[in-house]
């Protein structure tokens, strides 16, 4: 079955007026919402950048049944993923059975601010993203746990609000390499290129058969032909 959602675009929003456009978007019918998690901006003069878990918490108080999927977050640096485990189990209890959480390998422009050195290799990012997703659902199971991988380290942590629902986590996925890990370790995908049809097939060959994707495409739209090529 097709589903149409909505992205709250976080760079081009204030987070007060995010939380409205969810609500509009309830009410306009759509399905689901997608919201963007960055620490800048991808070009300064779109002049937003709030916190998208913040904002995550208003949309599950003016919200009733649209679902929720970050679109997406970085579990590698700038988040811990014990941070990230916490966060979405948070979201998805105030939120029953209407938040999923979308990971990806992040970029460099919003992960370099806490200092470090960004990975610049693919295989090694992917690596970084299994570890951290196997953290997620090892602290997702409850009980105090342990991990000590090759990238991270989780020590005596227990995440005491577990929803009932766990939500279910999207991988992105931007090319054959990344959708072959997205069908080994997510319960779906997300893509936001154009011509998906080689990604989806290397999705489904890699263990995502039967597994729901989600393909993102940018529409600009306005009261006037003008206002729509500004806005663009």
């Amino acid at each position: 079955m097709v589903e149409i959602g909505y992205k709250l675009f976080t760079e081009a929003h204030s987070a007060s007026e995010l939380v409205k456009n969810a609500r509009l978007a309830e009410d306009a019918g759509f399905s689901f919402l997608s919201i963007s998690d960055h620490y800048l901006p991808w070009v300064a003069n779109h002049g937003h950048a709030g916190f998208a878990w913040c904002t995550i918490g208003g949309i599950s108080q003016s919200t009733s049944r649209i679902k929720v999927s970050t679109g997406v977050t970085c579990p590698l640096m700038r988040y811990h993923p014990a941070i990230v485990a916490q966060a979405a189990a948070t979201a998805a209890s105030m939120m029953p059975g209407r938040f999923e959480l979308g990971l990806g390998t992040g970029e460099n422009l919003n992960e370099h601010v806490i200092g470090g050195v960004f990975p610049t290799s693919e295989p090694v990012r992917l690596d970084m993203l299994r570890e951290a997703v196997n953290i997620i659902r090892t602290l997702w199971k409850g009980g105090m746990q342990d991990y000590y991988g090759a990238y991270y380290t989780v020590d005596n942590a227990q995440i005491y609000e577990l929803p009932e629902q766990l939500p279910q986590i999207r991988i992105s996925a931007e090319g054959p390499m990344s959708a072959e890990v997205a069908g080994e370790i997510g319960d779906a995908l997300i893509y936001f290129e154009q011509k998906p049809e080689e990604v989806i097939e290397t999705f489904r060959s890699s263990g995502g058969e039967g597994k729901s994707c989600m393909i993102e495409t940018v529409v600009c739209y306005g009261r006037s032909e003008e206002e729509t090529k500004r806005t663009a």
